[in-house]
This record gives C-alpha cells, sequence and structure tokens, in this order.
C-alpha cells in the first residue's frame, strides 16, 4: 500500500468524527448540542459512548467469551465521566460529565458489574432540579447558579482508588468522594484533616 493510500484511508476512517465535530461548532448553547449530538448519533453508532447514561447500572452476570482463570477474583474500578445531558440540554465537552463509579467482581467463575453514580453534592442537586444548574467546562448554563467553590462543581469523574476500606471516587479540582466498597453508597466528601474546609 503507498503513503497515499494510508493517507486516504485514514482519513475517510477520521470522517464522522470530522463531521461530528465540524457539525457540533455550530452548538454554542447546551440546546443546540443536544440536538446536534442526537442528529449526529443517528448517524454515527460510534458515538453511543459518548451518549451516557441516565440512572445506575447492574448486571449480575456478564457475558464471558472464553473462560476466566479460575484463580482471578477481586475487584476492579474504573470511573469516568456518565451522565451528559439532562432536560434537554447537553455538555460541550465529554469532561464535563458526571462521575460513575463501575465496579467489576470476579468471582473466578464469572463478573458480576456494578455502576453507581457518584452523588456529590452537585449531582444530588440536579437531580432534584431535573435539569444543569452549574456551567461547566465549555458550557454555560443560562441563568445557572453561581459556584462557591470547587466542590460546588466537583463531578468526581476522574478515578476510583480503594484505600482505608472505602472507594474513593476523585476529581482534580476538588474533595473526593467516598464510597461503600460492596454497595457503591456514597457516603461523603473525604475531610483528611480537622479544620479543614470544603
Amino acid at each position: 500500500m503507498q503513503r497515499r493510500q494510508i493517507l486516504q484511508a485514514a482519513c475517510a476512517s477520521a470522517l464522522p468524527t470530522f463531521s461530528f465535530a465540524q457539525a457540533t461548532t455550530q452548538a454554542n448553547t447546551p440546546e443546540a448540542f443536544f440536538k446536534d449530538f442526537a442528529s449526529a448519533h443517528a448517524k454515527n453508532p460510534q458515538l453511543t459512548p459518548l451518549h451516557g447514561v441516565s440512572a445506575d447500572l447492574q448486571c449480575d452476570t456478564l457475558r464471558v467469551d472464553g473462560k476466566l482463570p479460575p484463580a482471578l477474583k477481586g475487584r476492579f474500578l474504573r470511573n469516568g465521566p456518565a451522565l451528559h445531558q439532562r432536560a434537554g440540554q447537553r455538555y460541550q465537552h465529554w469532561f464535563a460529565g458526571d462521575g460513575m463509579v463501575q465496579k467489576f467482581t470476579f468471582s473466578g467463575t464469572g463478573i458480576a458489574h456494578l455502576g453507581r453514580f457518584v452523588r456529590t453534592a452537585k449531582f444530588e442537586r440536579e437531580q432534584a432540579a431535573d435539569k444543569f444548574l452549574y456551567s461547566a467546562f465549555n458550557t454555560f448554563i443560562d441563568k445557572g447558579e453561581s459556584v462557591s467553590g470547587p466542590d460546588a462543581v466537583n463531578t468526581a469523574n476522574t478515578n476510583a482508588i480503594e484505600h482505608g476500606g472505602q472507594v474513593l471516587a476523585m476529581w482534580e479540582g476538588g474533595s473526593a468522594y467516598a464510597m461503600d466498597p460492596v454497595t457503591l453508597n456514597t457516603k461523603g466528601p473525604v475531610q483528611w484533616q480537622d479544620g479543614w474546609a470544603q
């Protein structure tokens, strides 16, 4: 294959992504971006991972192709942005989505999955209001609430580690949120020392 053919093939494979990016440059409001994304998603199923979810997830037995080693037992945790849109509005950058910690439990014979949103103060307020209340990176929420500090907009969507008998859902800009390692119920923000204020 010639270099020119390789470049042409690469450009052709990038076309759906480019078309989506080009289309969404016109979306300067969360409402317009919601419509643009829905239209792009209908034409390009590869965008499904960026669509997000709106509820907790649970599957007692995941399908496994092949055979699991019997000695493979324990928990594997992942965290990332999962809720990207509410009430006809959509964040314009995937980093802004509210965090969901996902736990894969390996029993030696199968895998169970549990995914729970981190119930940050921001998440709980927006769940109750059923709409976005705070502007985010590259997304301006008209008539949104003012931000009192980093934890007001903490999405806890960056990392999850198990430490000291709890799962810590982390975000670079604010407090870690503690979660129960079995149920993934959110316990609340972690206070690392007495007198430390959020």
